[in-house]
């Protein structure tokens, strides 16, 4: 395990998150709750959205997935993805 900072999976798995969590809020417009701390990133939708919320954070949600599955191939020791629907 590399210092902090200077971990490339843990660095391009951040970047995809947070620039996720932005991107639903500063271009989609949605007014989501988040949390970011060391090594962890939570987000959460609002239970009530306009189909065009829906399509856009779908859409953002699952562009940053198929990055993070990139992420997987390459370091499938370091990088794990579970996906549950709650």
């Amino acid at each position: 395990m590399a210092d902090p900072g200077k971990d490339i999976v843990c660095a391009a798995v951040s970047a995809l998150g947070q620039t996720t969590v932005l991107s639903l809020r500063q271009i989609a417009n949605i007014d989501i709750e988040y949390e970011i701390k060391k090594g962890y990133l939570g987000c959460k939708l609002p239970k009530k959205l306009t189909g065009k919320e829906l399509y856009e954070s779908e859409l953002l949600i699952d562009t940053m997935l198929l990055g993070l599955k990139n992420i997987q191939e390459g370091y499938p020791k370091h990088v794990k993805i579970r996906d549950k629907e709650v």
